[in-house]
């Protein structure tokens, strides 16, 4: 059935698309906002019925996420009327900015600056992660008030596969601290696998800092 909705929906707002404003997007946001559990900013509206604001009371009857960054909505209407709204959405992320021209090559270290900024969550992948970023050289130049994404910079990786790492193990109560052997490179961020120098036991671990793993 819901396969059937979203080729539906797909059909109706690739043939006769109408932009949509006031309280029905509105309504469509606290939905988002509610679903994703964070603020969002809905960037556009758009109806498959030309004269939705001639209609009255209006509600939303279904949701679906088509994918990152939209949502398909079917909208009941008093007048026994319905029709889709899609709406794109933005997200709010923390974002390096380059506060100074950057050379090819060079750290980015202290040349950056972090601001909070509206993004697609289509595009998230392509933000450079704020927490290994100081370990990163520009690999090409980066202009002064630039974005610094993914593609202007390199970050080594913050574990090496074969090198002794702290091993940290918390269940938020009591903390453990040993060592291990990373069976396989990672950044921050990443999840990397680590042998027990005890045991011989491998597991899955998120790199948190510069040779530091934390059990999964």
């Amino acid at each position: 059935m819901k396969r059937i909705l979203i080729l539906t929906a797909i059909f109706h707002l690739s043939f006769c698309s109408y932009l949509v404003a006031g309280d029905l997007c509105e309504l469509a946001r606290n939905v988002i906002k509610n679903k994703l559990a964070e603020e969002v900013k809905v960037e556009r509206c758009i109806s498959s019925y030309r004269d939705f604001d001639k209609l009255g009371s209006c509600a939303l009857v279904d949701v679906i996420s088509r994918n990152s960054g939209n949502f398909d909505f079917l909208v009941d209407c008093e007048e026994e009327k319905r029709f889709w709204l899609n709406v794109t959405y933005l997200v709010r992320r923390k974002i390096a900015r380059a506060k100074e021209f950057i050379p090819r090559g060079d750290l980015v270290k202290g040349k950056y600056e972090v601001v909070e900024t509206w993004i697609s969550p289509k595009d998230l992948y392509k933000v450079a992660d704020i927490g290994s970023i100081d370990m990163a050289r520009a690999r090409r130049n980066i202009a002064k008030g630039s974005l610094i994404s993914t593609m202007d910079v390199e970050i080594p990786y913050a574990v090496k596969s074969g090198e002794i790492v702290k091993v940290i193990y918390s269940n938020g109560i009591v903390s453990i601290e040993t060592i291990g052997i990373a069976k396989s490179s990672g950044r921050i961020g990443d999840v990397v696998k680590v042998q027990n120098l005890s045991s011989g036991i491998i597991f899955a671990g998120k790199v948190v800092e510069r040779k530091v793993v934390e059990v999964m």
